[in-house]
C-alpha cells in the first residue's frame, strides 16, 4: 500500500522552501492580529491583510429539551449567524470606520507606520468583500452552550480561510 504521509511532506517541504525572501520593512505574514469589530464580529488576519478566521455567536431559544432539538437549534443558530453577518457586511464593512478600527487593531504591532496599517487594513476589506459568499456559506458551529433554565442555546460560529481550512485538512492527514 502506498504510503501518502511521506509525499505530503515532501510536497510541503517544497513549498515551504521556494518561499521568497522576506522583505524587512513588510509585515510578518507568521504574525496574526484580532480585531473586534462591531456586533461581536471577531477578524483574525496577518500583515499582509489576508482573512484568516472570521467568529461571531448567536442565541437560538430551544422549544424542547431533546438532543435533536440542540442540533436543529445550532443549525437556526448557523441561520441566524448567516443573516447577521449579511446585515455586517453591508453595514460594516465598507464603512470608513472598518478601515479606522482595523488600523486601531494594529497599533500594538510591529506595524508602526501609517500607510502600512491603511494598506494592511484596505487589502483585508477587500478580502473579506471578495470572499463574502464563502465566509457565509462555511460558517460552523465551534462551540455551543446549552443553558436548561433560559432554554437558550448559545454557539459561537467560526468561518475559515480556504487556506487556513486545507492546512487543517492536511495535518488531520499527516497525524
Amino acid at each position: 500500500m502506498f504510503n501518502v504521509k511521506p509525499v505530503i511532506f515532501f510536497t510541503l517541504l517544497l513549498i515551504v522552501s521556494c518561499a521568497e525572501f522576506r522583505n524587512p520593512s513588510a509585515p510578518n505574514l507568521i504574525q496574526r492580529y484580532v480585531a473586534e469589530t462591531p456586533g461581536q464580529v471577531f477578524i483574525k488576519f496577518n500583515g499582509q491583510g489576508d482573512f484568516i478566521e472570521l467568529a461571531t455567536f448567536s442565541s437560538v431559544e430551544v422549544k424542547i429539551d431533546h438532543p435533536s432539538a440542540l442540533k436543529n437549534a445550532e443549525l437556526l443558530a448557523i441561520s441566524e449567524g448567516r443573516k447577521n453577518l449579511l446585515i455586517y457586511f453591508e453595514e460594516q464593512i465598507n464603512n470608513p470606520n472598518f478601515i479606522d478600527l482595523i488600523e486601531r487593531s494594529l497599533n500594538s504591532s510591529e506595524i508602526s507606520k501609517k500607510e502600512i496599517k491603511r494598506k494592511v487594513a484596505l487589502k483585508l476589506q477587500e478580502n473579506l468583500t471578495l470572499n463574502k459568499i464563502e465566509i457565509l456559506n462555511s460558517l460552523y458551529v465551534n462551540s455551543s452552550q446549552y443553558d436548561k433554565k433560559e432554554n437558550l442555546l448559545t454557539a459561537t460560529l467560526l468561518s475559515e480561510s480556504s487556506i487556513k481550512k486545507m492546512w487543517n485538512k492536511i495535518r488531520k492527514i499527516a497525524e
